[in-house]
């Protein structure tokens, strides 16, 4: 990425990690999100577009706010290599007047996917052009914004932003698909995820600072204190998606805004003697693998799909137990795996204070591979085990 700005690399600022809404919260939120957009047309969902905006942009790129709601009509740029960028006009964090200064503009590489979002948006938001910003006044495209007070009749500022939130809330999460008595999301919380997602992908502390627009480089335990437990219960939710059959394979792409994909994988309740008489019989199940051992991992506990779980009468209490030891064990993988990430982060904080210049993210992105594999392969196990109704005590 792009220098963008001095570092003051001897000092760092004091820091109070703040409240984030219960992770279970924040995923019903996430698919509440992803239904509605992607089960309703862009002409019907233009209202609440802003929200989608928001939700697939600063899941991804830790900004501010402010830093969001100034973004311009004009901040994409595809290039001739095929790659996608977006500009993030960086502020001055002294207040939320739009007269406030602008340190800089960065330009950020951004995935197809989000440039398709956001093109698309633009595409069928044309006779928004008063304005020259990616968000338009909500007054224009919300009724409940109607007559309202705002601070420009071309600028969206964070109180208001946070308003069309709790409109979402109220007509879409709660009214459309009864989820009550959640902990709601602020603006503000998704930078939060995103440097809690740049962390666990292995990016170090440098380019996690550049990426948040920070001056200053921030001790690492300031950004990290929920990364286990962020990790641990996005185990669990994986693990339901993975029954409910519908997946992405890993937390490559983050935590939330995750596009699912169908799994085809044979559930073992359903699954007939007929069916496993030309399968191989294994521990507690069969292989249905016809190029045995041609695809054989190190346990079949993690092979997926081939393995099928399914012990006997007698052996399914043992199988459980068989289970559930695996489980244990990469639980404590994940935890070690994490603190090993910390370890390396702080390392190159200290090299940086240094002045070191030789810093790269290898070590961590080959930890963050690791940690994936450990929380799919954890995620895959509980699905084993929620599907037989196992409960653990």
């Amino acid at each position: 990425f792009p220098f963008f700005s001095p570092l003051k690399q001897k000092e760092y600022p004091e820091y109070n990690n703040r409240d984030l809404p219960p992770i279970h919260d924040v995923f019903t939120f996430d698919e509440c999100v992803n239904r509605y957009f992607s089960d309703n047309p862009i002409e019907e969902t233009l209202k609440y577009y802003p929200i989608f905006l928001w939700w697939t942009i600063t899941n991804i790129i830790p900004v501010r706010p402010i830093e969001f709601l100034r973004l311009k009509q004009n901040c994409l740029d595809p290039k001739s290599d095929g790659s996608y960028w977006i500009t993030i006009p960086r502020y001055k964090l002294k207040s939320d007047s739009i007269d406030e200064e602008v340190h800089w503009d960065q330009p950020i590489p951004i995935d197809k996917n989000t440039y398709e979002v956001i093109s698309n948006y633009l595409l069928r938001c044309e006779k928004v052009g008063e304005t020259e910003y990616l968000v338009p006044p909500l007054n224009w495209i919300n009724r409940r914004f109607r007559g309202s007070r705002t601070v420009s009749e071309n600028v969206v500022n964070t109180q208001d932003f946070n308003s069309l939130i709790r409109f979402f809330y109220e007509e879409i999460v709660q009214e459309q698909f009864g989820e009550f008595g959640l902990s709601r999301i602020t603006a503000g919380d998704t930078r939060h995820f995103a440097i809690i997602n740049l962390f666990l992908q292995g990016f170090n502390i440098l380019s996690i600072t550049r990426l948040s627009g920070h001056e200053m480089i921030t001790s690492p335990s300031n950004y990290y204190t929920h990364a286990e437990h962020y990790a641990s219960s996005f185990v669990y939710k994986l693990a339901q998606r993975k029954l409910e059959g519908n997946i992405s394979s890993s937390i490559v792409d983050g935590f939330f805004g995750l596009k699912a994909r169908q799994l085809w994988r044979a559930k073992s309740g359903v699954i007939t003697d007929l069916e496993t008489q030309n399968w191989r019989k294994v521990d507690y199940g069969f292989c249905s693998d016809t190029e045995f051992p041609a695809n054989c991992v190190e346990d079949c506990r993690v092979c997926e799909p081939h393995y099928i779980f399914k012990p006997s009468v007698n052996e399914w209490q043992e199988g459980i137990k068989w289970l559930e030891s695996q489980a244990k064990t990469l639980e404590k993988r994940i935890s070690e795996t994490l603190n090993l990430m910390v370890m390396v982060s702080i390392d190159t904080y200290g090299k940086i204070l240094e002045g070191s210049e030789k810093l790269n993210d290898n070590e961590g992105k080959s930890l963050a591979i690791q940690l994936f594999k450990y929380i799919d392969h954890k995620a895959l196990i509980e699905a084993r085990m929620l599907e037989e109704g196992y409960k653990d005590e």
